[in-house]
């Protein structure tokens, strides 16, 4: 007798065998944004206007690294998640690696960090902790001038002008950086609640009529004293505006805020 063997069952397999095809994972939608044909289109616009060199402005110097040699970035000055627009060439600068990286840890420590809330013109701060002198008047009333000839090497000068330099931008400057900048000075003003009381900062602010400066005096806790309210004629400060190079390209806007800021003043609104 012939014996035969067995037939043997065999099992499934306990797990199913994976595919290991290639997959095109489904695009981000960053990335989308980045890969279209706008933004391309926007971003050689940018770094061309800028004639492929860094335009990052740092204790009045312009970064040195351009393209070749360094990479350069197409930055929106007000990054898209606080509103800028994505395609506007004025939102636009061309930043090095370096500076590109350093614009956005500080838009986003200004967004994530901020020690102050409500309105840009009119922040909620906390107490500064040092001597605070807010110096305000019209435009052309001599605020920075007063500034730079009493403040020490040490004392702290907040004043959007500045703040604007650093990015940038001189009196002739886009309407829609505004509220980045007041968002900028306003994050310097609550870090005044970390200043020594041995320390002075001087704030610079238009500030037109007694009860906006009473608030101002107020939110700064400034002391009795230490307001100073330059408003130099309306003839001398028109003269100021119209023979000062800066303010050539935008003399007629000057001399409007002085007519508003002294029409506020006398109406006390």
């Amino acid at each position: 007798m012939v014996l035969r063997p067995a037939k043997v069952r065999r099992l499934a397999p306990l797990m199913r065998t994976l595919s290991t095809r290639t997959i095109q994972a489904p695009q981000k939608r960053h990335e989308a944004f980045y890969n279209s044909p706008e933004f391309r289109s926007w971003r050689a616009q940018v770094v061309f206007r800028a004639g492929n060199r860094c335009e990052y402005i740092e204790d009045g110097e312009r970064c040195r690294k351009a393209h070749p040699a360094h990479r350069m970035y197409a930055d929106h000055i007000i990054e898209l998640r606080d509103g800028g627009h994505p395609f506007d060439v004025w939102n636009g600068q061309c930043l090095c690696a370096v500076h590109h990286e350093k614009k956005t840890f500080k838009a986003r420590q200004l967004r994530t960090e901020a020690a102050w809330s409500g309105s840009y013109t009119q922040p909620s701060l906390p107490r500064p902790g040092c001597r605070v002198v807010l110096v305000c008047g019209p435009p052309a009333s001599g605020k920075s001038t007063y500034v730079h000839d009493n403040a020490s090497t040490t004392d702290i000068v907040i004043d959007l002008d500045v703040i604007a330099r650093g990015y940038g931008y001189g009196r002739n400057r886009p309407e829609y950086i505004t509220n980045i900048l007041l968002q900028e000075r306003n994050a310097m003003l609550a870090a005044l609640a970390q200043e020594p009381a041995q320390r002075t900062a001087w704030v610079i602010v238009g500030a037109p009529t007694a009860k906006l400066r009473a608030w101002w005096c107020e939110a700064l806790g400034v002391q009795q004293g230490d307001m100073v309210l330059l408003v130099p004629p309306l003839a001398e400060l028109q003269r100021r505006i119209m023979n000062d190079p800066e303010r050539k390209r935008i003399c007629d806007l000057q001399l409007q805020w002085v007519d508003q800021w002294m029409m506020r003043e006398v109406a006390g609104q």
